[in-house]
């Protein structure tokens, strides 16, 4: 919560917000929090605590922070000049970093190839199936090929090197 003349003012959802787009802004620079903090001049827990959105960010940090992740101050904001993007939640933004993290073009396109025969299992699946996160999302089968589509594809990428 920030003081503010002698009254006490909780964050709200707005701030929550533009802490996960700072988070997900960084994550696409492959920065750490220590290192945004650095280039900043905060330490590595203020930046956590943008991020949660229980320190808010004053307009004058926001723009610094911008700047280091090289995008503009209004995307941080919510408004793209088409409205504001749709926010990812905690499993969205693990999986954008972990893509990230493939260096093979080829391994990159087997996991989006897979991803989408996911997307399309699920868009077949009746709705109460959606709630049960223990129900494997695409029958066993399908799973076997799209990870032996993976393992087809990193295999093809190590022998062109």
């Amino acid at each position: 919560m920030d003081k503010v003349a002698g009254s006490v003012r909780a964050t709200t959802d707005l701030d929550k917000q533009i802490g996960l787009r700072i988070k997900l802004a960084r994550k696409a620079m492959k920065f750490s929090q220590s290192e945004l903090a650095t280039a900043v001049g905060v330490t590595y827990q203020q930046v956590q605590k943008y991020e949660n959105g229980t320190d808010r960010v004053a307009i004058s940090r926001l723009v610094q922070i911008a700047r280091v992740l090289e995008v503009g101050p209004s995307s941080l904001l919510g408004d793209d000049g088409a409205g504001a993007p749709p926010l990812l939640d905690d499993m969205a933004t693990t999986l954008v970093a972990e893509f990230g993290r493939i260096r093979s073009p080829a391994l990159r396109l087997a996991a989006i190839q897979s991803l989408k025969a996911i997307v399309a299992t699920d868009r077949d699946m009746p709705d109460a199936a959606l709630g049960n996160a223990a129900k494997p999302a695409i029958p066993a089968a399908r799973a076997a090929r799209s990870r032996t589509s993976l393992l087809s594809a990193g295999r093809r990428a190590r022998s062109r090197r």
